[in-house]
């Protein structure tokens, strides 16, 4: 899986609705000036969740998922991340482990990236 960011996910989004820019921050409740500086890198992704909801239905992705291209952790799942355990628990989950500060760039390249399923998770996580 290819790493995506917001500005790929909405120029994919425009392309496949043959909305213009315009009119899609208008869909979006968001100014198109605003919009437009987003996708050239000049200004950072909406930080507001309630307006990557907005965006996320209206491209039919799930929220939380773009939440996370957006580098924000969402509402529903900030407390399981100020667990004073967490970090200890996804260290020991199955696969490779949470040691990416740990290792070199040139390690993390060469190990190809696990795909976690649901089971793997402890329920103390979820």
């Amino acid at each position: 899986m290819s790493r995506r960011d917001f500005a790929s996910v909405i120029t994919d989004a425009l392309k496949e609705s043959g909305l213009s820019l315009r009119s899609f921050a208008k869909e979006c409740s968001l100014d198109s000036s605003y919009l437009s500086k987003v996708l050239k890198g000049k200004r950072n992704p909406p930080a507001e969740e309630a307006a990557i909801v907005k965006i996320a239905k209206f491209i039919n992705m799930p929220h939380e998922q773009l939440m996370f291209i957006c580098g924000r952790i969402p509402s529903r799942l900030q407390n399981i991340f100020l667990r004073d355990d967490i970090f200890e628990i996804l260290e020991n989950l199955p696969g490779e482990t949470f040691r990416s500060a740990k290792t070199s760039r040139e390690q993390r390249k060469s190990v190809a990236k696990p795909v976690y399923k649901r089971q793997d998770i402890p329920d103390e996580i979820l």
